[in-house]
């Protein structure tokens, strides 16, 4: 976000928690084309609709990570004419849907990935700030991020595009390494034909940070992995293109 300043970006950090009750007219496009879509991720859809409106932000570049890009997701499409570009940052939504056990199972081998080399107080630690996880998350907010499908959307948004209407650039960016949402399950949940809901896709074939998009050797901070970094950085401030009918999938060490 610093870096994005720095290029005179406005920036707007949203981590909304239990979200909003969506207008009618969101509850509208939502249950027509979202398929269906958690109530964890519609609500906070429209809470950040809701703070757009209200600081008066018309246009913009959405950023979602995780259950984040399936928020973001819903925001572009419910909101036409907002979202420029659309990146998609190792998103929930894009896999097949799994049951809570095995979300929790990917959880646990990326956890376990992350904990190498600390020692057995940091792990412990990690440990307990798990079981502490609130009852909502654990309930709601888990299972829901095992349920969520964000590709009926993603299908709508690109089918506008193909009209005629102007809608954004979506831009996934996937990891090899994301032990949560693993590259293979993303291939299989796009298929065949990934330009159906993306318009770019690239992959980090280096990130040995997984899900995450922290370095967790041993030390008091964790450090950004500045490659990918570097990528969002270029992508946001790369002019927005014209609408490509081919999603185009690139691999290398820098993403």
């Amino acid at each position: 976000m610093l870096e994005l300043a720095r290029a005179g970006k406005r920036i707007l950090f949203l981590s909304p928690d239990k979200g909003a009750t969506p207008t009618s007219g969101e509850a509208d496009y939502l249950s027509a084309r979202a398929g269906d879509l958690p109530d964890t991720v519609r609500n906070k859809a429209a809470a950040v609709t809701l703070l757009l409106r209200h600081l008066g932000i018309a246009s913009a570049q959405i950023i979602g990570h995780s259950q984040g890009g399936a928020v973001a997701g819903a925001v572009a499409g419910m909101t036409p004419g907002l979202a420029k570009r659309l990146i998609l940052d190792n998103p929930a939504g894009l896999t097949e849907r799994s049951h809570t056990t095995d979300l929790l199972k990917r959880v646990g081998a990326e956890a376990k990935h992350g904990a190498r080399g600390q020692d057995t107080h940091t792990w412990i630690k990690q440990i307990k700030n798990v079981l502490r996880m609130p009852v909502f998350r654990a309930t709601q907010e888990i299972p829901a991020i095992a349920h969520t499908d964000i590709r009926p959307i993603l299908r709508n948004i690109r089918s506008q595009k193909e009209t005629g209407h102007v809608t954004p650039e979506v831009v996934l960016i996937n990891a090899e390494s994301d032990r949560i949402f693993p590259s293979e399950m993303v291939e299989a949940g796009l298929g065949e034909h990934p330009d159906e809901f993306v318009d770019r896709w690239a992959m980090h074939s280096n990130k040995e940070t997984g899900h995450g998009k922290f370095d967790r050797k041993p030390g008091l901070y964790p450090q950004i992995m500045a490659d990918h970094t570097s990528v969002i950085h270029q992508i946001v401030t790369d002019p927005v293109p014209h609408p490509s009918p081919v999603a185009q999938k690139t691999t290398s060490a820098q993403g």
